[in-house]
């Protein structure tokens, strides 16, 4: 088969390929070229755990966790693969077919798994050698949460399933089939219990045009078509359904109440006669993207149209045209159709007087349906959004507004990261009342980076109000910007130097009853006459700090895992291994690498909410712990991993930690060891009568060399049109609004 292009063939075999050489000729007329083709037996490449989290039955004896394997290509061979699978938590078997595995509860009592445990699990592929250890922790009861709705088919010709409905569809002949997904997204093996009202269906599904669909949809039989298993509603027929139109079908999990809408044309496609589009009643301004355009379609009949195969596939074409910006249609994932406008204007150039000259620019949006009508709407684009208000500020990455005694935040205002919104800690409202996203954080920056040398005439800041103060450390609330004392302000500029506040807070004490509130407001000021005067409105900001004997389930966050190099880092497994010596790790040099050394971070709760402790409340140290080489900063930084002991300890790592002797190949395996912290109630104390509690977390530990295993491109609004990734010679093109992050 040759594509439309003419540039790709495929070819395709009734029977597999059988292993080697191919000669491919291409001929045209008197020329022709040869191209020799090798042909390789699919491999298992990667043997992946998709779950977060092991979700339980009503009974909570058993687990769900979910796997996929991958061949050498990146595709999944997990049908056609099997993978022995062990835990010491219970029995496993696997369902190929939807990549779920089910963990039994071992013994024969009424043994329950427990929410918030761990449990480990191993997958080997014997064949290839590859290998999966994780530990994950139990979960909730799984749920169906979601469906994907996969067509229509007759009981009558039970293969082929149908996209619509022929108008003249009959009672008790057609059937919806759907898949069922669970709450973390992965799919449920199909069971007629889902709808079975008598059993307590788990899903209802509502029709909202009845004259085309009634809303009677009664459980269906399991239906396997090339090998997948799908449920099955039955789908009544409307008073009118021999007019045709367009329905949108919701199904509705009655457990978590999550919706699914899908539109889905009833006869043959209608005959687009018109599309319509309306000016948004939201603000739309200078470099916006993605906005939203609604719009009234018709057919020749005079219905409203919705679905975008039938109107990007009408036999009337449709045309969108913009005198500024660029129009799209695209699908939405219920497949109606939807349209966007996007601004080629600059959303980050302060310099023009056009952004803030008061005068709307007039854009004009046009539709026209070839062989039907055509439309014309006037869309007023007003001055690039810039901030005007301070809308948040949070101190920390635990992302609210509590902070333990003793600690320091270090609040970059202008600075923003918009690629992880998480560490945005400053949120801005623009002159419209919209607050700024992480995609438009980008604009902040730039107007502050203009506004400090000037613009439209002033010099703009943020100022910090902590005239109302008392357990936040006022000379380090200070910040870098321009300060007033007597008046306990700072005024914060995108100049070098005058952009970051640091706030300390101050020592509150074991013998401390409650947490404590401070205010902080905040405000965007201009510069005149020599006066820094508020631009809108000042918000005042509500911070709690909690002295750490007031803090609950104290514990270590998360380490990801170490690496580590040996003498077998660079094969699959370790069959050549002849003994179960520890190693000598500082052999390698590799223990430094900024992929060893991880950060130890303690954490409790105070009324919900994370609250990070500074390091000198804690410490890791070899008396508590003989495997990690631990660096304890002792100036408010945290913990870190530097390394692991050599052989001189007995929890040293060992070979038998890494690789499992069991096995013909000696496959690679994850070692777990543990790290502790003391936790102490007064900042650098070791007094027993201090210590709040000793805490730990299981880290994981390998030899195996590192890879990549994601590639996340990102919305984003600079320009960037080329981007050089390794390996040479390898170049990515994008357009404007797209980057790049490997992980």
């Amino acid at each position: 088969v040759i594509d439309e292009a003419r540039t790709t063939a495929t070819f395709t075999s009734a029977s597999k390929y059988a292993a080697g050489t191919y000669t491919v000729t291409a001929t045209a007329g008197e020329s022709k070229q040869s191209k020799d083709v090798e042909i390789k037996d699919q491999s298992v490449q990667d043997i992946v755990i998709k779950s977060k989290q092991a979700l339980t039955n009503n009974k909570k004896d058993t687990l769900y966790v979910y796997y996929d394997v991958v061949d050498q290509y990146g595709e999944s061979m997990r049908t056609s693969t099997s993978v022995t699978w062990t835990s010491g938590s219970g029995t496993v078997n696997a369902d190929k077919s939807t990549g779920c595995l089910t963990i039994k509860k071992n013994g024969t009592d009424n043994t329950q798994f427990t929410y918030g445990t761990n449990i480990y699990l191993v997958g080997v592929d014997v064949k290839s050698g590859k290998s999966v250890q994780a530990t994950l922790p139990v979960g909730m009861e799984r749920a169906l949460d979601t469906v994907k709705f996969e067509g229509f088919i007759n009981k009558d010709d039970k293969e082929n399933i149908l996209e619509t409905l022929p108008k003249d569809f009959t009672s008790g002949k057609y059937f919806l089939l759907f898949t069922a997904y669970d709450q973390d997204g992965n799919e449920i093996a199909a069971s007629k219990d889902f709808t079975d009202t008598q059993k307590g269906a788990k899903v209802t599904f509502v029709a909202d045009n009845p004259t085309l669909i009634k809303s009677e949809f009664n459980g269906g039989d399991i239906y396997t078509i090339k090998g997948k298993k799908y449920c099955s509603v039955s789908v009544e027929p409307g008073m009118y359904v021999d007019k045709g139109g367009e329905v949108n079908i919701t199904a509705i999990s009655n457990t978590t109440g999550n919706k699914t809408t899908k539109n889905f044309v009833i006869g043959a496609g209608a005959v687009l006669k018109s599309l319509s589009l309306n000016v948004p009643t939201d603000v739309v301004a200078d470099g916006d993207q993605d906005v939203p355009i609604s719009y009234v379609a018709k057919d020749a009949n005079g219905n409203d149209v919705t679905n975008y195969e039938t109107i990007v596939r009408s036999t009337n074409s449709l045309r969108l045209t913009a005198t500024q910006g660029t129009l799209t249609v695209y699908e939405t994932g219920s497949g109606t159709a939807a349209i966007r406008w996007d601004d080629t204007v600059s959303a980050t150039d302060f310099t023009a007087s056009s952004s803030y000259d008061g005068i709307d620019r007039p854009v004009s949006l046009m539709t026209t349906v070839i062989g039907g009508e055509s439309s014309n709407v006037i869309m007023n684009v007003s001055d690039t959004r810039r901030p005007v208000a301070v809308s948040s500020v949070k101190l920390n990455d635990d992302n609210n507004n509590t902070i333990s005694e003793s600690n320091k935040a270090e609040i970059s205002f202008f600075d923003l990261d918009e690629w992880n919104s998480n560490n945005i800690h400053v949120r801005y409202v623009d002159q419209y009342g919209k607050v700024l996203d992480e995609w438009n954080n980008g604009r902040a920056e730039a107007f502050f980076k203009q506004a400090a040398t000037g613009f439209n005439g002033h010099k703009y800041g943020v100022k910090v109000d902590y005239s109302a103060v008392d357990n936040i450390d006022a000379s380090g609330i200070a910040g870098s910007g321009t300060n007033n004392a007597e008046s306990k302000f700072t005024v914060l500029t995108n100049e070098s130097g005058k952009n970051v506040l640091n706030i300390n807070t101050k020592k509150l004490g074991k013998d401390a009853k409650n947490a404590i509130t401070e205010n902080i407001r905040y405000s965007i000021v201009k510069l005149e006459n020599n006066e820094w005067d508020t631009v809108d409105a000042e918000n005042s900001i509500d911070y709690t700090v909690v002295p750490v004997v007031k803090l609950s389930n104290l514990r270590i966050n998360d380490i990801a895992k170490l690496r580590l190099e040996t003498d077998f880092s660079l094969y699959e497994n370790g069959s050549g291994i002849q003994t179960a010596s520890a190693i000598a790790l500082n052999d390698k040099g590799d223990v430094a690498d900024v992929a060893t050394k991880r950060d130890v971070v303690v954490a409790g709760s105070y009324d919900g909410k994370t609250v990070t402790l500074p390091n000198t409340f804690y410490d890791v140290s070899a008396n508590v712990n003989t495997t990690f080489e631990v660096e304890n900063n002792k100036d408010g930084k945290n913990a870190k991993i530097t390394g692991l002991l050599g052989t001189t300890t007995g929890s040293a790592i060992k070979y038998s930690d890494l690789y499992d002797f069991n096995t013909a190949k000696n496959i690679r395996k994850d070692a777990r060891k543990d790290v502790v912290a003391n936790v102490y109630t007064v900042a650098n104390s070791t007094d027993k009568e201090d210590l709040a509690g000793t805490v730990k977390t299981s880290v994981a530990v390998s030899d195996a060399l590192r890879y990549p295993t994601k590639i996340v491109f990102h919305q984003y609004n600079a320009v960037a049109s080329k981007i050089d990734i390794a390996p040479n010679n390898t170049k990515f093109d994008f357009s404007d609004s797209v980057r790049l992050q490997i992980d």
